[in-house]
């Protein structure tokens, strides 16, 4: 089951490192790679407390999706307001597209000293792996 609604949402300093820790490791050894205990020990929190806020480890991780998924539409947003409308289509089309695409690849997002986002889909691009199957699901698909 993905993404159970009967888990808490709130933000907790708990909650909160437990998602950052589990980003951080995803996007070196892969959601297979890593195992909750490993999650909570580098949070420093108890096991208990991914079952409590998330349930499950594909839960956290859709978790660590949405929140990156959400920065990259932030930054998305805001690149692409700044374009003149007016411009040529042919001005106007590569700047489109760059600032559409740069999120993926980090630009607005390494200004704020994030790099693990880069490693984290570069991981998980494979269609048979559960960031696929969560990334159709949020898209409705």
């Amino acid at each position: 089951m993905v993404g159970s609604n009967r888990r808490p949402k709130f933000q907790t300093p708990n909650r909160q490192r437990i998602i950052d820790c589990a980003e951080e490791l995803f996007s070196v050894s892969g959601i297979d790679g890593v195992s909750v205990r490993e999650i909570t020990t580098k949070a420093v929190v108890d096991v208990s407390q991914v079952n409590y806020y998330f349930g499950t480890k594909e839960s956290l991780f859709e978790e660590v999706l949405i929140r990156r998924v959400g920065k990259m539409s932030e930054a998305r947003r805001a690149k692409l307001a700044g374009l003149n409308l007016h411009e040529k289509k042919e001005v106007l089309t590569p700047k489109i597209l760059t600032n559409f695409a740069m999120p993926l690849f980090g630009e607005s997002l390494l200004e704020r000293n994030e790099m693990s986002h880069y490693r984290f889909y570069e991981h998980h691009r494979s269609p048979q792996t559960p960031f696929w199957h969560i990334f159709g699901h949020h898209l409705g698909n």
